[in-house]
């Protein structure tokens, strides 16, 4: 799973990722901070990988978004100790299956997956 982490994400879901051995980048590694969500698109696609973000508008703004998978992650306040147990239960059900064309919506409680 090849995950390109949008600036909203948050370091302890970085650090988290970390742990489970993802190939990350971030829009930091790739000089990308501040980048419009169009040139963050373009980069993932370009490199086959995933965003993950917690911006709801690069999902209405950008169809192409999904092409090698979009997760979004959802919630409010401080990250929820519950929501890294959600995205871990998701990472190892989904880790060596293809995200492509998928969306992905990830709350406290569950994850689901669509099909773009």
């Amino acid at each position: 799973m090849k995950l390109l982490l949008d600036e909203n994400i948050p370091n302890i879901i970085i650090d988290y990722f970390k742990t489970l051995h993802l190939d990350l980048k971030t829009t930091q590694d790739l000089s990308l901070i501040q980048a419009p969500d169009s040139e963050i698109v373009r980069r993932a696609n370009k490199t086959k990988r995933t965003i993950v973000t917690r911006d709801l508008g690069i999902i209405a703004s950008y169809p192409d978004a999904t092409r090698y998978g979009l997760i979004l992650i959802r919630y409010k306040g401080v990250v929820p100790q519950v929501l890294l147990t959600t995205l871990s239960v998701f990472i190892s059900s989904w880790k060596k299956k293809s995200l492509k064309d998928r969306f992905i919506m990830v709350t406290q409680e569950k994850y689901e997956v669509f099909k773009e």
